[in-house]
């Protein structure tokens, strides 16, 4: 949490805007402080002893280099998705204008900003469906998109609640909390309360994990 927090302040007081290697190196760290966050709360909530923690070894660092990797790819996933949704979307409206002829007027140009909201919000369903691939890489299961996919059967919207309508809902809360030209005491707890929020959607996922999981309980006997 503290190396979640660290990354941020380290990035508001880095300029990051002025360089852009800066900018992508301090995210990379934010992105990596916030993979050893999720793992070390998939795992407490997931693992059962007192070993849930494991040390800082090469198995570890394998393990938050593949939650990284996944992280990275989920989100260009949903980077292609939502292009090609796009795409398909405004692609039947567009019109050939030759060149130096004036742009004819487009009735539908008010409707696009909110069929690119929509858009946003179906390219989560499938994000949703592999969103298990995160507790199943902290607790050492393996990368199984397949398996991913099939447990979410018939959840995948109430995944979307956990993995989108949740986050958003705690960062308005976070938002409201923001004021302009903050002090770096008021950034600082700011920061704190996100990270919190951050904790609280990791636990919301880890139980989605482990109730779409866990074996069916063996039948009952019918009564004597």
């Amino acid at each position: 949490m503290l190396a979640v927090i660290g990354a941020t302040l380290i990035g508001q007081a880095a300029g990051v805007g002025q360089n852009a290697a800066v900018h992508w190196a301090l995210y990379l760290l934010y992105i990596v402080a916030l993979a050893w966050l999720a793992i070390s709360v998939h795992r407490m909530v997931l693992h059962e002893g007192a070993n849930h923690l494991a040390p800082l070894d090469s198995a570890s660092l394998l393990r938050l280099a593949k939650f990284v990797a996944a992280m990275i790819a989920l989100w260009l996933v949903y980077a292609a998705l939502n292009l090609v949704l796009v795409s398909v979307a405004i692609l039947p409206f567009s019109k050939f204008v030759p060149t130096g002829a004036p742009r004819p007027p487009d009735p539908l140009a008010g409707l696009f900003p909110y069929i690119n909201k929509v858009i946003n919000v179906l390219a989560l369903w499938p994000l949703a469906r592999l969103s298990l691939l995160f507790p199943s890489l902290a607790v050492d299961r393996g990368f199984e998109p397949y398996a991913s996919w099939q447990a979410t059967r018939d959840n995948g919207w109430k995944l979307v609640i956990v993995i989108a309508v949740l986050p958003w809902t705690l960062n308005r809360l976070a938002e409201a909390l923001y004021r302009n030209d903050p002090s770096w005491v008021e950034f600082g707890a700011i920061l704190v309360i996100c990270a919190l929020f951050t904790i609280i959607q990791v636990v919301a996922l880890s139980l989605s994990y482990w109730e779409l999981t866990r074996p069916e309980p063996p039948p009952r006997p019918p009564p004597a």
